[in-house]
């Protein structure tokens, strides 16, 4: 959220290279219920004391939901953690115990991961399937054993590993062009199923368009603003 020019409080340089906010916010359902939306200094990265606004998140989410129908918590790659896959599978086991179901989606941060490895990993499982001439696709289920706090617990990591030897336009390659993705879920579907379930999160950058566009909400009205924190909650009646 672009602040430049203000002097409102914890205005700071965000990742897009402007002076502003980090909202994080959480939208439930289709139609994009707001049930949190926090505005935090601009320097701060995504998964910095989300922690807190989960807290918050999870019992409205609770309550708002009939106890019959699941709950899928989709995050992107910026709350790639440990600690964060930790917290959420606590929560679907207390969920669990309540008799309710709820899961987790997390896009994987591949970081410094070596592309040219992974190709081996797929050719090695002999997952390739190849979409077109020059372009092959690997879908791929791990279970990776991730450690937090002297604690281990094991973790599904679905990975999409696209080689590209031609353009689509026909073009041949001198390297190369290899896609690397993964997902972190608790889900237990089909790897394809896993992908599109996770493309819907697309969608969210669109209700975050609304509140900037629609409501007017890109620059706050005033000029100076106190607070460390603002916090808006939009509930169902």
């Amino acid at each position: 959220m672009d602040q430049s020019g203000t002097r409102k409080e914890d205005v700071s340089r965000t990742y897009q290279g402007v002076d502003g906010y980090t909202p994080v916010a959480a939208y439930l359902g289709n139609e994009g219920w707001c049930v949190g939306l926090e505005l935090r200094p601009g320097r701060w990265h995504s998964s910095l004391e989300i922690d807190y606004f989960l807290e918050r998140l999870f019992p409205r989410i609770e309550r708002l939901v009939a106890p019959n129908l699941p709950v899928l918590l989709r995050k992107d790659s910026g709350f790639d953690s440990a600690r964060l896959l930790f917290a959420v599978a606590d929560e679907k086991a207390r969920w669990a115990a309540m008799d309710r179901q709820f899961d987790y989606l997390v896009k994987w941060n591949p970081r410094k991961q070596d592309k040219s490895a992974w190709v081996k990993k797929a050719e090695a499982a002999g997952a390739f399937v190849e979409k077109r001439p020059g372009k092959r696709e690997a879908l791929m289920t791990l279970i990776v054993e991730r450690a937090w706090k002297k604690q281990m617990c094991p973790f599904r990591l679905v990975i999409r590993v696209i080689e590209r030897t031609i353009s689509k336009h026909g073009q041949l390659l001198l390297l190369p062009d290899i896609q690397l993705e993964g997902w972190w879920t608790s889900l237990e579907e089909a790897e394809e199923m896993v992908i599109e379930r996770y493309r819907d999160h697309g969608t969210h950058e669109q209700f975050h368009s609304e509140f900037k566009t629609d409501l007017d909400l890109e620059r706050l009205p005033s000029l100076k603003l106190k607070g460390t924190r603002i916090q808006v909650h939009c509930l169902l009646p």
